[in-house]
């Protein structure tokens, strides 16, 4: 079974969705405890109390778990991103929303991603799963700014492909450093994130189009 035959794990009965993601849940913790490239498919074998041989006929390799961590990522993503879009205000939905997110992420999952994100330097496959996450959070980080637009939340001036672009940077730089700062301010941080944001609404985050730089006007 190769790794672009795996199917998500939504499409199978509840019983066998149920076992894939505690599979994931196990394997998450182990890559977190043992590092991604470390950890084997028998320690993820052994903290789920299985065979080898019957781990493997739910994912057939370390890759194609982080296609399944990567999928329930994605779908949680898209499900938060509906709920916003249907909170009303859209800037402070999506504070609401980006607060508890990374409030969680930090704590729980921060490590991992930086993990995989390393892992995909190297390894084509998982670079491809990590560029097409990137590709469904952009697209829907534009949705949102262009539904705050449509609000009147924002100056007419702002290029809606420019604030994308900060959000994604802030949101990756706040993930690095709870992964590699023992003493990282998550509070400090957000509140930076969406000061910053709510300037970039205002127009007062411009790009140079010369020197290709965001700078504060």
């Amino acid at each position: 079974m190769s790794l672009a035959e795996t199917v998500e794990i939504t499409e199978f009965s509840p019983k066998i969705a149920a076992r894939k993601q505690a599979i994931l849940d196990a394997a998450e913790q182990v890559f977190t405890e043992k590092g991604f490239d470390v950890a084997t498919m028998q320690d993820v074998a052994q903290a789920c109390d299985m065979s080898p041989g019957n781990l493997y006929r739910y994912f057939p390799s370390k890759q194609a778990i982080v296609s399944g961590l990567i999928e329930v990522d994605r779908q949680d993503m898209v499900q938060r991103f509906q709920l916003m879009a249907q909170a009303g205000n859209a800037l402070e939905s999506f504070e609401k929303f980006g607060r508890e997110y990374f409030r969680a992420e930090c704590a729980h999952q921060s490590k991992i991603t930086m993990q995989i994100w390393a892992a995909a330097s190297r390894q084509p496959d998982l670079q491809s799963m990590c560029c097409k996450m990137e590709d469904v959070i952009l697209a829907l980080l534009k949705d949102f700014v262009l539904r705050a637009k449509s609000q009147g939340l924002t100056s007419n001036e702002v290029d809606e492909d420019v604030v994308v672009h900060l959000i994604m940077s802030l949101a990756q730089s706040i993930l690095r450093d709870a992964a590699l700062k023992s003493d990282h301010d998550i509070e400090r941080d957000l509140d930076i994130m969406f000061a910053t944001i709510r300037a970039a609404f205002a127009g007062h985050i411009k790009v140079n189009n010369q020197e290709k730089m965001v700078r504060s006007s």
